[in-house]
């Protein structure tokens, strides 16, 4: 089936090339003949509207007292009929991109208007990458963003640009730093394995990721994407506008994948007139977190030294093992009469004035640069633009680091009258710099002693030694191991387009798109000989003589580890469309476009880890003579861990799609839109390869029904039902077979089953219904949009647990039902509109609803699942997170307590993680908000300008920062929250705090009941709820707060300088702006220290930091 589909495609696209061929000959032979006469109705006037090059706009709505009465025509003429009245009777036209024309009507029998440039103007039509289409006739929903409203200064990427501007989409952060890529949700979440980010689309054309990032690693809510994502290469200043596609009349072109939204991206091309030269430049500073930053809750030495005087005079136990740091290992020395109690009283004072500054050594007040050069214009029959552009972006954190450079050309020919071939080439070039993955410096930053020095007098690093036992027992230092240790990638791509339209007739056109697109990612990560994280591999510190025990365990001898992989993609796609649009005398407009599309997307991929790793001598590996003596080592190098990893994946997709729309009279437009998808990611069935997307909208125009003089500028409503689809990268119909290495022992090739058949395998399908009402007031000076939508996901993809006998413990279903709903409300209101002064405030609300309908397979999920919010559970909301109840403090020893079942135990015994999870944990809501939105202010007043942006989250929880890192509670390395100063001390405390005692780890009989939960000694006869009550503590529900938040995202001003001013230096326009991003966030006062969006599921990431940008911006 997919190779007749694909085969009817490739006949469509001959037969529709083979025709413009000849109707581009036909079309030239025609440019020299006579226009055709067109007669003017009677009670009507023609009206014609051109750029002010002279040509014809096309599709510039016209305006009789201020209501919408007609779109123009492919020559940029309409009718417009005139009703006899006394009253004055006012013209306008308007088009996107330029400023509205008005005039008087004096009884002539053709007005022509000539359009002038107007950045403004963005909000007339609607671009889906397939067509432009009149929003007066556009039947689905959507939300245009204009290009000035992304490109604000310090916003080096579009997707965290959009945060607060689009109603129904969530931006959620995952981390502060540089690079990190924000998760964006549209309209809830609409499948459950499968990826839940939206489809970005540039200038026609689906572009993906960079590197291949597993599903179930994007939609974790802790993970935190350090790779870059489809639209990393593009540069904010390029762009022209932003569509978001949001419904199935809007997405249903797109296929697969398009369930979760569209975001349609136009870059810029050329402005009409001579040779224009903008040149934008910036400098921004990104402030570093403080102690002394009000938030910070952390003790400082002298707390921290007194805090663990009190450990030891109350006799609390320290392993023998412990951390060599601290006032602990003072007292270790002392008794060890290794040190004199008059060196021990001075070593104290020392340390305890100490006050080392991890977020100064860690981190730094980070510069970052932002340049972008363009020129656009237009020459005879060309519109050209193109653009340079190059940003440097220093990471909070020391060492991480962004470059990017951007190069982008776009030219527009116009062959004939009724031809137009654009070109467009766009490259990127991007450098990323990070620490390793196994140090986070932030997280160590929140929870390390300041009593720990990181210099010797001499300048040299000071260690200590740090492990669990000792033979695994290493020296360590941060410092050296960042400096020793780091990642980097490097990333580059390209995509070269081409797009031809051709006019047959007037109403008759062709379009054709082709592009061809590489990416090539590389990226390594490494750790030296001379970091713990190699001794810990080595089993001996850096410098030191072997052992015996580490000659039988080491696995990394000598050198260090380098972790590197390669991606490489190309994709070659093309689409061809036939495209009519009649309108009648009566104004009814018909409209349909047909066409095809294929494309091949070819990835290559390889990833190893290599041992024996020399980065400082010419970055060589060793190759070890006397292998017999490592035998750990020797093992090592034959396992699987060694051996490179290799992906090669092909994805061959195609498509026949087409619209057809009906506009009665402009008021009522009924709209009709299909597509059908086969791909190779499906087989043996034919009907499971193919996935029909359709919908059908419609919408009605009130304007024309509205009495004169109404309040009512225009009134829209708009609905669409429809199917949108999605399918994983992953599945097969067939067994992939991939192939390892020899056995040591029987020395023979080893392969395994990397992926299942699943040749019953269906398409997963969202059903969709849309509502929206759009009006405007007042002159336009008030509108708003009110927005409804309702999906539901069947056949979603679900894991199924299956008996190891088949060599899987599961593999993909269709048995998933979700269910997604909300509403949205976007107002945008201009009290003050004068000559000089312009005041717009814009505000939205969005409330959606998440619930699983369908039953998943519980026993796959641990305890832990459900504490982070992973685990699925049906009538709840995916990301739903549980807690341990807490009971309260022992009064007998101050520990902490649970209603977690201990006295009734037995009837836990043969029972499900899910039917004792859900006796013992509770609901304590989700990590998503339910309800989001903004306020945005725009003022002008003469030549100064200010913008300020809010957003607000609402409904959400999180987790307040660990207060215990392990069993052991408090070790000297740690840090401790200030909280604790506040602990049960003595009984009767437990009526007034909740922060336990510190348990005296030298009595079994306390110690014990705490440090092993009973479930644990019992995991033979139930399952495991918690390892210890240190854990329960830090999952209970007494540490979960709101998450509701109010944050300043952008705040600017600007100063447009005065022409007068700029002549003499040949300067058109010039500005000067002094912006911030996140200035301030008000939240809970408990969280203390982290902000809403972070969470103490996992650990400590950077938060969004404040920023501060000063940009230049100028034209010749």
């Amino acid at each position: 089936m997919v190779k007749h589909l694909l085969s009817q495609c490739c006949k469509l696209l001959a037969l529709v090339l083979t025709l413009s061929i000849a109707a581009s000959l036909h079309a030239h032979a025609q440019n020299s003949s006579t226009a055709q006469t067109v007669r003017t109705p009677e009670g009507a006037i023609r009206c014609k509207v051109l750029f002010s090059d002279h040509t014809p706009a096309v599709g510039a709505t016209v305006y009789l007292n201020g209501k919408p009465v007609a779109v123009t025509g492919e020559d940029g003429s309409c009718f417009v009929r005139i009703t006899k009245s006394e009253k004055t009777i006012e013209i306008g036209t308007s088009y996107v991109g330029m400023s509205p024309e008005k005039r008087t009507y004096h009884g002539e029998r053709q007005m022509t208007f000539i359009l002038q440039t107007d950045n403004a103007e963005l909000s007339e039509v609607v671009v889906t990458g397939y067509q432009t289409v009149n929003k007066r006739q556009w039947t689905g929903s959507v939300v245009t963003i204009k290009g000035a409203e992304i490109a604000f200064p310090g916003i080096t990427t579009l997707d965290k640009g959009l945060e607060g501007l689009v109603p129904e989409m969530l931006v959620i952060p995952t981390a502060g730093d540089v690079g990190m890529t924000p998760r964006l949700r549209i309209r809830g979440t609409s499948t459950i394995l499968g990826v839940r980010e939206p489809l970005w689309v540039v200038d026609g054309v689906v572009v993906r990721d960079p590197v291949t990032i597993p599903a179930e690693d994007i939609n974790d809510p802790d993970f935190v994407n350090r790779v870059g994502n489809a639209i990393a290469g593009i540069n904010p200043a390029d762009i022209e506008r932003i569509d978001v596609l949001k419904d199935a009349a809007s997405t249903a072109l797109y296929g697969a994948q398009a369930a979760n939204g569209v975001i349609v991206v136009t870059t810029k091309k050329g402005g009409y007139g001579r040779l224009s030269i903008n040149y934008a430049g910036g400098i921004g500073l990104a402030v570093r977190p403080r102690y002394t930053d009000k938030n910070i809750d952390l003790m400082n030495s002298q707390e921290r030294v007194l805090f663990s005087r009190q450990l030891v005079e109350s006799g609390y136990y320290f392993p023998s093992n412990m951390y060599q740091v601290g006032y602990e290992h003072l007292v270790q020395k002392l008794y060890n009469k290794e040190i004199s109690f008059d060196e021990f009283e001075n070593r104290v004072n020392k340390i305890s004035s100490l006050n080392t500054d991890w977020f100064d050594l860690l981190m730094r007040d980070a510069l970052s640069t932002d340049q972008h050069l363009s020129i656009s214009g237009t020459s005879g029959n060309l519109n050209y633009y193109a653009s340079l552009g190059h940003s440097l972006s220093n990471g909070v954190v020391r060492n991480n680091q962004t470059q990017r450079t951007t190069a982008y050309l776009k030219v527009i020919a116009d062959l004939s009258v009724r031809s137009q071939l654009t070109v467009w080439l766009r490259t990127a070039l991007e450098n990323r710099a990070y620490n390793a993955s196994s140090i986070n410096p932030v997280d160590y930053a929140y929870n390390t002693s300041r009593t720990i020095p990181t210099h010797e007098e001499d300048g040299s690093y000071s260690f200590y030694k740090r492990g669990d036992d000792d033979y695994y027992n290493y020296r360590f230092n941060i410092l050296n191991e960042l400096e020793h240790s780091g990642y980097r990638q490097d990333h580059f791509d390209t995509s070269v387009n081409a797009a031809y339209d051709l006019k047959l007739t007037n109403d008759l056109s062709l379009s054709a798109l082709m592009t061809l697109a590489t990416s090539n990612t590389n990226g390594e990560e490494h750790h030296d000989d001379q970091t713990y994280y190699v001794a810990n591999l080595r089993w001996t510190d850096y410098g030191r003589e072997f052992s015996k025990v580490a000659l039988e365990h080491s696995e990394l001898p000598y050198g260090g580890e380098l972790n590197h992989f390669q991606e490489r993609f190309r994709s070659l796609s093309g689409r061809l469309m036939v495209n009519y649009t009649h309108t009648f005398e009566n104004e009814d407009v018909l409209a349909f476009h047909i066409g095809s599309s294929l494309e091949s997307t070819h990835t290559k991929g390889m990833r190893q880890l290599q041992r024996g790793y020399f980065r400082d001598y010419g970055e060589k590996f060793v190759a070890l003579e006397d292998l017999d003596k490592f035998p750990a080592y020797k093992a090592w190098l034959i396992s699987e861990a060694a051996q490179p990893k290799r992906m090669d994946d092909l994805l061959n997709q195609g498509s026949l799609f087409a619209t057809f729309s009906y506009s009665f009279h402009n008021r009522l437009t009924l709209g009709i839109n299909g597509r059908t998808d086969a791909s190779n990611r499906f087989g043996s069935q034919s009907n499971r390869k193919l996935l029909p997307v359709w919908s059908l909208s419609g919408s009605y125009d009130f304007s024309t029904l509205l009495p004169e003089n109404s309040w009512l500028d225009y009134l829209y409503l708009r609905t669409s039902y429809g199917t949108q689809g999605n399918m994983l990268r992953d599945q097969s119909p067939v067994p992939i077979i991939q192939k390892l290495s020899t056995d040591p022992y029987y020395n023979e090739k080893l392969a395994i089953l990397a992926r299942y058949p699943n040749p019953d395998l269906r398409w997963e399908k969202t059903h969709s219904f849309s509502a929206e009402l759009d009006f405007s007031a007042c002159d336009r000076k008030i509108a708003a949009t009110l927005s409804y939508y309702n999906k539901y996901t069947s056949d979603a993809y679900m894991n199924l647990d299956i008996d190891l006998v088949n060599g899987i413990p599961s593999y993909v279903v269709n048995s998933g039902d979700l269910r997604n709903q909300g509403f949205s409300c976007a107002l945008s209101v201009q009290p003050v509109h004068t000559k000089n002064v312009t005041w717009r405030i814009s505000t939205s609300f969005s409330k959606s609803f998440n619930r699983l309908d369908s039953k998943p397979e519980y026993e796959r999920f641990s305890a832990k699942d459900f504490l982070h919010g992973r685990a699925l559970v049906k009538g709840e909301a995916l990301g739903t997170f549980y807690t341990y109840r807490f009971k309260g403090l022992n009064p007998e020893d101050g520990g902490p307590l649970f209603y977690d079942g201990e006295e009734r135990m037995e009837d836990f015994f043969g029972k499900s993680n899910y039917e004792v999870y859900q006796q013992v944990l509770t609901k304590s809501g989700t990590r998503l908000p339910s309800m989001f939105g903004s306020f945005r202010n725009l003022i002008t007043w003469g030549n100064v300008t200010l913008r300020f942006n809010l957003s607000y989250s609402l409904g959400a929880k999180t987790r307040l920062f660990k207060p215990y890192r392990n069993a052991k509670n408090f070790l000297p390395e740690m840090n401790v929250n200030r909280m604790f100063l506040d602990r049960w001390m003595a009984p009767g405390d437990e009526l007034h705090t909740n922060v336990p005692a510190v348990i005296d780890q030298m009595v079994p009989a306390v110690s014990a009941k705490y440090n092993r939960h009973y479930s644990r000694r019992q995991s033979k006869n139930m399952p495991v709820i918690a390892e210890n009550s240190w854990e329960m503590y830090n999952y209970a529900d007494i540490r979960v707060v709101s998450a509701d938040y109010l944050k300043c995202t952008n705040l600017s001003l600007s100063y447009r300088i005065p022409e007068n001013w700029l002549k003499r230096f040949h300067i058109e326009n010039a500005t000067l702006t002094l912006s911030t991003n996140n200035l301030f966030i008000i939240a809970r006062p408990e969280l203390k220290g982290q902000t809403p969006v972070q969470g103490g599921f996992t650990e400590v990431n950077l938060s969004e930091r404040p920023q501060y940008n000063l940009q230049f911006n100028f034209t010749l």
